[in-house]
């Protein structure tokens, strides 16, 4: 794997822990597909990721396992551990697969274990969203 693939891996997932994508890893034309919300547009993945900032209140971060990289294509397997605003531990793991375009994240793929994001994240994002702020 290139040094600007991992380059590009770490900044990635360390943006993500802060709840950030920075314009410069995305292509312009970005979009995602996560194991439990399916196919949405970039700018909804973004959302995501600033919401989950918000109710981890910077405390998530991501550790990456293994990287393999082919062509266009990065596949990373990464653990992810954090605490959420109100104290409750969290922990996950993920294989997050990456498609480049010109060097740009054009499309994420997150495969996780559900039952954490069900049981923990979905409520607190329901509740942001709702405007409940993050508890339960």
């Amino acid at each position: 794997m290139g040094e600007e693939a991992r380059r590009l891996v770490a900044e990635f997932f360390a943006a993500l822990g802060r709840g950030e994508l920075p314009a410069h890893l995305m292509a312009e034309e970005f979009s995602a597909w996560i194991l439990t919300s399916g196919e949405m547009e970039g700018s909804r993945f973004v959302l995501g990721v600033r919401l989950l900032g918000e109710i981890f209140g910077g405390t998530l971060t991501y550790e990456v396992d293994s990287v393999t990289a082919e062509g266009d294509r990065i596949a990373a397997e990464v653990r992810s551990h954090g605490r959420f605003t109100d104290g409750e531990p969290f922990a996950n793991v993920h294989v997050f697969v990456l498609e480049l375009c010109e060097g740009k994240i054009a499309r994420v793929k997150e495969y996780m274990d559900p039952g954490p994001v069900r049981t923990q994240i979905g409520p607190r994002l329901a509740a942001r969203l709702e405007g409940g702020g993050g508890a339960r």
